[in-house]
């Protein structure tokens, strides 16, 4: 009869251990090797993070003002792109749903606003942990000049 010692345990264990280290060791070499997706990349700070959301290029709010105004197809009103919760945050903080509308429905010109663009030079060197963003005060009074 065997008993309950350390070096049974480890004859045990051996044939489960020697897996487990096989399988770390090919995950090493091919990180892809368990089928894991590869981590979403914002598109407009470009990092890789765990989840990104989708950004309107033309506000959903304003998608019947739009319409009226000019004759956009569907696939023009509802294009949406991919980013961080940071970035679309960010964008919402500093711009009003009538300045994402009228002039900033591109990324390009995202990226090209002033605030946007400190804004992303500095999130591209945090990692991928929650970042509070707070309302600018400059949105604020354009949006009660606004209306």
């Amino acid at each position: 009869m065997l008993t309950r010692t350390a070096d049974n345990l480890l004859l045990f264990s051996s044939p489960w251990l020697i897996l487990f280290f096989a399988l770390l060791e090919a995950c090493a070499r091919e990180p892809l090797c368990l089928n894991m997706p590869p981590m979403p990349e914002c598109q407009l700070c470009k990092r890789e993070v765990r989840r990104t959301t989708r950004h309107h290029l033309i506000p959903r709010s304003r998608h019947k003002s739009k319409k009226k105004k000019e004759d956009l197809d569907r696939l023009e009103l509802h294009r949406v792109i991919d980013i961080c919760l940071p970035c679309h945050r960010n964008i919402h903080a500093v711009l009003t749903e009538r300045e994402l509308e009228q002039t900033y429905n591109t990324v390009e010109k995202l990226i090209a606003y002033p605030q946007v663009a400190r804004f992303l030079e500095w999130v591209r060197k945090q990692p991928d942990t929650p970042i509070r963003i707070r309302s600018s005060k400059a949105k604020r009074e354009r949006k009660i000049r606004g209306k």
